[in-house]
């Protein structure tokens, strides 16, 4: 089956209706891990690059985005097109902020322009492509979703915090410099580890630290492991986290649902009945023509 993948995207983009392909894209990026060629690699870096140009535009073509770099890997993605987006996206969205430091980590910043200006910071130490590109998915997550993170605050409590920051770790980074992990602390369901406050939640609130699993690129790909959940994990943690912190409220048991949204939101709501049911790779035929159904639907709306 032949599709113009570009095509599909810059369609997706002109319509008004602007549906989300997050999930859509995260299929297409396992596609061409397992079966790309140059051209459809190529294919892909370009819609990266279409939508990073458009991310300011619709809160679903900056998902739609963070569904496309997700599975990334320097097999489908070199370093200098990633930097080359990072930069497109800097240029395009005023409340994100990059920084690369001179040891190598870099600093990843957004801003939410309230009365009081929130900020949330990932600090990433490693220099590992994987918690790069998490920190750029959790800051562009955080950016574009801002409003339904907002809803949930204003139903628990007023914001009693101008800032948080989260501090990403690469696990054997985290246990050579600060201290070592119980062994059963990560699993391969689990591939992240959030070394959280301590301090009672009625006090100002200290940085959180997030180990990921040395081997969170391979337990997180879905051209290996079609059916993990890791960054969904991921997402609704960082989502109760900053909840948490920002209220100074513990209600992390009812954040459940709420978390669960805000990943539907990003990727859809298909995502968790897709990988409730994907067993086998003859199962990405069946994503293709999902891919296809999606661009006919644009198409007729264009």
């Amino acid at each position: 089956m032949k599709f113009n993948i570009v095509k599909i995207i810059k369609n997706m983009i002109e319509s008004q209706s602007k549906p989300n392909l997050a999930f859509s894209m995260i299929k297409f990026s396992t596609y061409c891990k397992l079966h790309g060629n140059t051209e459809i690699k190529k294919s892909y870096i370009q819609s990266l690059k279409i939508l990073a140009n458009h991310v300011h535009e619709h809160t679903n073509i900056c998902n739609t985005f963070i569904g496309a770099l997700e599975q990334a890997n320097e097999d489908i993605l070199s370093e200098n097109d990633f930097n080359e987006i990072i930069n497109i996206i800097k240029q395009r969205l005023d409340r994100f902020y990059y920084r690369q430091m001179p040891d190598g980590s870099t600093i990843w910043t957004t801003v939410w322009r309230l009365q009081k200006p929130i900020f949330f910071q990932f600090q990433c130490s490693s220099e590992r492509f994987t918690e790069k590109i998490l920190s750029m998915v959790m800051t562009l997550a955080i950016l574009a979703n801002d409003e339904l993170i907002l809803k949930t605050i204003n139903e628990l409590s007023d914001i009693k915090e101008d800032s948080i920051t989260f501090w990403v770790f690469k696990q054997n980074e985290f246990e050579e410099k600060i201290m070592k992990l119980p062994e059963d602390s990560m699993t391969q369901e689990t591939p992240v580890e959030f070394f959280g406050s301590t301090e009672s939640f009625a006090d100002e609130q200290p940085e959180i630290g997030i180990i990921i699993h040395n081997s969170y690129d391979i337990y997180s790909d879905w051209s290996i492991y079609p059916e993990n959940k890791a960054i969904i994990w991921l997402l609704m943690r960082v989502f109760s986290l900053s909840v948490m912190n920002l209220t100074h409220m513990n209600t992390d048991a009812m954040l459940a649902r709420k978390s669960r949204e805000f990943c539907e939101t990003i990727f859809g709501d298909t995502i968790e009945n897709e990988m409730e049911t994907q067993n086998n790779m003859s199962s990405f035929k069946i994503d293709i023509q999902l891919l296809m159904k999606n661009a006919n639907d644009i198409n007729s709306k264009v």
